[in-house]
């Protein structure tokens, strides 16, 4: 079914959902046998790689990322994926339920797929302006006591997220990002491939479960440096002032 707000293209084994605003814009690139990067758009190398901003004809900058593969299914696979449930479709699902549950994650302007059975697929979402994912504004954030007030907002973005019962299946300091202001901070969520929403909130397993893997993931991604202490603690405390609920880390 299609969601409202948004327009389905078809176009042979091509489909895209389009929010109605952006079908001027988007629709005809979308629905081409193949969807090619603009000469002017800017590669962004975070993530699984691939992925790149554009600006539409009316000035609006988009984020727009291929479905790739993790792990080592993803050296030999890459973009393909398998099954008659796109990937696309449900991450638009999820995240429109996410938005309407007040969880702070980018709006998707449009989603495509490309094949029956056999897939690749690609997301397309608003950029948010000036912002960094986690892992780059910790490693530029001058002392600890700037790591904790970004950790803090983290952890209130977190902790909306599953307050509002959206498990999100790979939880980690590259998929959230921090857009820093003057005295107030704010995150986003992003990247809601496989997560789940649930009918309430999260239970203490899932928010353990959850938490640990982004715990895992400072380790990887900071080089294995232990986690500061009044750092922890933020992100504790924005979890619970967001979630009012202890985060279980």
């Amino acid at each position: 079914m299609t969601p409202a707000g948004y327009t389905l293209l078809r176009r042979g084994s091509v489909r895209a959902l389009v929010r109605h605003d952006m079908v001027t814009q988007l629709g005809g690139w979308l629905a081409a046998p193949h969807v090619e990067p603009p000469p002017d758009a800017e590669p962004i190398a975070s993530g699984r790689g691939g992925a790149f901003r554009m600006e539409t004809a009316d000035g609006r900058r988009i984020v727009v990322r291929p479905c790739r593969r993790g792990g080592w299914i993803g050296r030999v696979l890459r973009r393909t994926y398998f099954g008659w449930r796109p990937r696309p479709w449900g991450e638009l699902a999820v995240s429109l339920a996410a938005r309407e549950r007040a969880v702070p994650t980018p709006p998707i302007v449009a989603v495509r797929v490309a094949g029956w059975g056999i897939y690749r697929g690609v997301v397309a979402t608003e950029e948010a302006a000036a912002a960094a994912t986690l892992a780059d504004a910790l490693r530029a954030a001058g002392s600890s006591a700037v790591q904790a007030q970004l950790a803090r907002t983290a952890g209130e973005a977190v902790g909306r997220l599953h307050a509002a019962g959206v498990e999100h299946a790979d939880l980690n300091l590259h998929n959230i990002l921090v857009l820093r202001g003057d005295g107030s901070d704010t995150a986003l969520v992003i990247d809601l491939d496989k997560a789940r929403i649930r009918r309430a909130p999260l239970d203490d397993t899932y928010r353990r479960r959850n938490v640990q893997r982004l715990r895992r993931s400072w380790d990887r991604i900071m080089g294995g440096q232990p986690v500061p202490d009044e750092v922890a603690a933020g992100f504790r405390a924005g979890y619970e002032a967001a979630g009012g609920t202890p985060c279980g880390c």
